[in-house]
């Protein structure tokens, strides 16, 4: 399920937008052969959030959320996520940001560092929300997507939802000392959606 391109007219046509016109625009990047949409600036004021509505929700629920994304060295990131959970439809909130130091979790609210994200090339940085969910708040499971933020700052291409996890290509397990990334299911990014780069610019796909 695409949830978001950079292409067409308006691309954030459906989007709330926070910040200054100047820290957003649309550009072509050769890199990867496609218009993306860039947020520029500090991860407090710079963001871009769907539903524009804060009253409507998005409702995705399939378990893999992908974001094709290029943050540079040296920049700020920020990304949260709304979820709703199956027991009680419960609204939690989970925020990933590179400027905490330090995991705090509350009832309903979660931040985490983002400390693992690679930088400065471009990534299908890939989260499991059905996973994010249960080891965060203990005893709940994964009903949807509710709604989402990005922060400054970033080059953002698209964005879309799977059933089955992608392969991740870091092979940076023993690096975290956690469990294989790839030991489950996984299934391969459709090609619509793949990531076309030039033949000397990398790119990942980050679980």
């Amino acid at each position: 399920m695409e949830v978001f391109s950079a292409q067409g007219r308006d691309p954030v046509a459906k989007w709330r937008l926070s910040g200054s016109a100047s820290t957003k625009n649309k550009v072509y990047d050769k890199d990867v052969k496609s218009f993306v949409y860039i947020l520029e600036g500090e991860t407090t004021t710079t963001k871009m959030s769907l539903p524009k509505d804060e009253k409507q929700s998005l409702g995705l629920t399939q378990r893999y959320l992908v974001l094709q994304l290029y943050v540079p060295l040296g920049h700020s990131f920020s990304l949260e996520f709304g979820v709703s959970d199956s027991s009680g439809n419960n609204k939690r909130r989970i925020l990933l940001s590179s400027n905490h130091r330090e995991i705090t979790i509350t009832q309903l609210h979660a931040r985490f560092p983002l400390n693992i994200l690679r930088l400065g090339v471009w990534l299908n940085l890939c989260f499991d929300l059905r996973s994010l969910v249960g080891e965060t708040f203990k005893g709940e499971s994964f009903n949807a997507l509710e709604n989402l933020t990005i922060s400054a700052s970033c080059r953002l291409r698209k964005i879309f939802t799977m059933k089955l996890q992608p392969l991740d290509t870091t092979d940076d397990d023993e690096l975290y000392n956690c469990e294989n990334t790839n030991s489950g299911e996984s299934d391969n990014i459709p090609k619509s959606l793949q990531l076309s780069t030039s033949p000397d610019i990398l790119y990942y796909t980050q679980v």
